[in-house]
């Protein structure tokens, strides 16, 4: 449902979907990876009502990895947080403003997993 939103959200904005999903041949994953122009937003998407920092730690290994990433953010059911390890936590009913960032284009970046 969140990633539904989210695809309506940048519908609206008149804007390419450009939402993605990356899971590696290790496991590795991100639930969802937003594209910005020539930056990469991380986003991890959790049914919990209380935060546990473990849910941060894929975005931050893709965030040190991947270099174009910025505006890292976790949705999840409880309230909204300060930014958390530069991590921005917003309740499920908050996630259409992570993507009201406007940019110049939304050009494509080549992406290369990490």
């Amino acid at each position: 449902m969140v990633i539904a939103d989210l695809l309506k959200t940048r519908l609206n904005q008149g804007r390419d979907p450009g939402l993605y999903y990356l899971r590696d041949d290790k496991g590795f994953e991100i639930d969802l990876i937003v594209q910005h122009g020539r930056s990469w937003m991380p986003i991890e998407i959790k049914s919990s009502m209380t935060f546990n920092s473990d849910f941060i730690k894929p975005i931050r290994i893709f965030c040190e990895r991947e270099k174009s990433a910025e505006a890292p953010a976790l949705i999840y059911a409880g309230e909204s947080l300060p930014e958390v390890h530069g991590v921005r936590c917003v309740n499920y009913g908050s996630a259409h403003t992570l993507l009201s960032r406007s940019t110049t284009a939304d050009s494509f970046a080549p992406f290369t997993p990490p």
